[in-house]
């Protein structure tokens, strides 16, 4: 389908021909629903433009929005990509997420399938990832909660994750000091013991003092018990395991706003948006050095998009950056 506008009617005769060359049919008015129904979801809406807006025959031109882009790549329908791209080329979605990484006037010249591919794989990630901070948002909004994972009863015995600052045992338990005032469990100078035993029972134990931690699986709670007195629960969730191995999640649930979740959040989703542009460059990179162009027209398409990655400045910043970052990270596992 060419063209950033469209009216039903014209919906309606690119719709009948593909069904046509399948032998079947679709009448204008199931056309005119669909059209109306994706305009009532926000997915499209009556155009502004020159080109858009009631016609001499007042037929009503519609175009794409924010939301409806966002919907094709979160579901990967990928039919028309690149003209989704240059028919919306102002669009917040593209200028935020991929133009910084890959300019458009680079995109708008690409050929080669495969490298295109790559670039609806990376908006699709995207896009996933702003939808997953959507639904946690909007549960936020409504239940005035966040549930925030503290580490699995696998993590905190596993030996070779207990100097771990997060999921492993010395996470753990600087979590539990901070949460229930024992200032005996900060694992930060001496080592914590922990063993677990047949009550379904957690001892974290240091010096002479022991946290016991009971799991109550029933109740999806854990109770914690300190000097022969409970002194608080935090609740549970079973993840993975049999009857006999059975693995869970600590959890808090803590009472926040939106703002508040918001300030906290910003920090994790740019890392996570900056590790999707470290997986772009690095697809790039596999994807200038892996042969699966067979004939000719292909392996042009192919050289002709990597001198327009090349040439593109904002990708050799992504990847000159990614390059150094994955260096430092050799050379720190090296050493």
């Amino acid at each position: 389908m060419s063209g950033s506008v469209l009216s039903a009617y014209q919906c309606h005769h690119h719709l009948l021909d593909e069904y046509q060359r399948q032998g079947k049919k679709i009448a204008y008015k199931n056309v005119y629903g669909k059209v109306k129904h994706l305009e009532k979801s926000g997915l499209i809406k009556k155009s502004s433009s020159n080109s858009g807006g009631r016609s001499k025959h007042g037929a009503i031109n519609f175009k794409i929005t924010t939301l409806g882009i966002f919907y094709i790549f979160r579901t990967k329908l990928y039919y028309h990509g690149l003209n989704m791209i240059e028919h919306n080329e102002k669009d917040g979605l593209f200028e935020t997420f991929l133009y910084p990484h890959l300019e458009y006037k680079t995109i708008s010249k690409i050929t080669d399938p495969h490298l295109m591919m790559i670039v609806y794989d990376y908006l699709h990630s995207c896009c996933n990832v702003i939808d997953q901070n959507i639904d946690h948002f909007r549960s936020i909004n409504e239940n005035g909660i966040q549930n925030i994972s503290i580490a699995t009863t696998d993590t905190i015995m596993d030996p070779d994750m207990r100097d771990l600052e997060t999921v492993g045992l010395k996470g753990f338990t600087n979590y539990l000091s901070k949460y229930f005032n024992l200032s005996w469990l900060n694992n930060d100078k001496i080592r914590t013991r922990i063993k677990k035993n047949n009550l379904n029972e957690i001892v974290v134990a240091k010096g002479g003092k022991k946290l016991t931690i009971t799991l109550l699986s029933n109740e999806s709670k854990a109770s914690f018990s300190y000097l022969g007195s409970i002194i608080g629960e935090l609740p549970i969730e079973k993840i993975s395991g049999n009857d006999s191995n059975e693995e869970y999640l600590f959890q808090d649930h803590k009472s926040t706003t939106l703002e508040e979740l918001l300030q906290s959040k910003n920090f994790y989703l740019h890392h996570e948006l900056r590790k999707l542009s470290s997986n772009l460059s690095l697809e790039i990179l596999n994807y200038s050095c892996t042969d699966y162009h067979n004939t000719a027209k292909e392996l042009k398409a192919k050289k002709e998009s990597l001198n327009l990655l090349k040439s593109d400045s904002s990708l050799m910043k992504l990847l000159i950056h990614t390059v150094t970052k994955i260096n430092f990270c050799y050379d720190g596992f090296i050493n």
